[in-house]
């Protein structure tokens, strides 16, 4: 893409810095938000957090035995995946998407105009309580193997032709750094009066978080890697 772009004669130097910006904001704040925020339902659901490090130890050996995480590790962190899904569907890091409808266009029973642009809530639909009972409710066990959803339900990476190309290289990203910090730390709370998802007071620009920061404590664990 890029090469294409410096050879073609419409595309500026601002036009290739604004695609650069978006390639390495999308492929870095987004991550880097949901992660923080697993981080964040890690500490105020000591259970589930349990469970995740239960299967990381299975996965990657404890103490003196364990080791760093390898791609073909990555398939059988499989409720680490749910966790994550679930942490998404709770908080999605892109919580609207803009798409420009250039031609006028019939949907749902209603005329859109021509050179509209058109907002998606993906907030309001992982929210939903037709796809998704008592939706503030953090349960993993919605993405367990075998449960379906409608595929518009859940959007973390949109949909569609224009979708986000590096989904998957994010959730890999994302399992390979909670599997490493799990491995080595126990996620605690603070005292922030945070203690179940729909206390969370959020914001958004382009990415979701929440309002004065997302914190935790990491404690070591006693049986870390040396």
């Amino acid at each position: 893409m890029l090469d294409k772009m410096l050879q073609s004669q419409v595309f500026t130097d601002q036009d290739i810095m604004d695609e650069f910006m978006t390639f390495l904001s999308a492929s870095t704040d987004t991550t880097a938000t949901s992660l923080s925020l697993v981080f964040k339902m890690m500490s105020i659901s000591p259970e589930i957090q349990g469970r995740v490090r239960a299967e990381v130890d299975r996965v990657l050996g404890v103490g003196a035995e364990a080791r760093s995480v390898e791609l073909h590790d990555l398939p059988r962190l499989q409720y680490m995946e749910q966790v994550i899904k679930e942490t998404q569907r709770i908080v999605p890091s892109a919580p609207f998407l803009a798409r420009q409808v250039y031609q006028r266009t019939e949907l749902a029973g209603k005329t859109i105009p021509a050179n509209s642009t058109l907002l998606v809530n993906v907030h309001g639909a992982h929210h939903d309580p037709k796809h998704w009972p008592d939706p503030w409710k953090y349960d993993p066990e919605r993405f367990a193997p075998g449960k379906e959803h409608h595929p518009y339900a859940f959007l973390p990476f949109s949909a569609g032709p224009r979708r986000c190309p590096a989904g998957f290289y994010a959730m890999m990203a994302m399992k390979t750094m909670f599997a490493a910090v799990i491995r080595d730390h126990v996620i605690e709370p603070v005292d922030d009066g945070v203690r179940e998802a729909k206390d969370f007071k959020l914001t958004f620009n382009l990415t979701a978080r929440i309002v004065g920061g997302t914190f935790v404590r990491f404690r070591p664990r006693s049986t870390s890697v040396s």
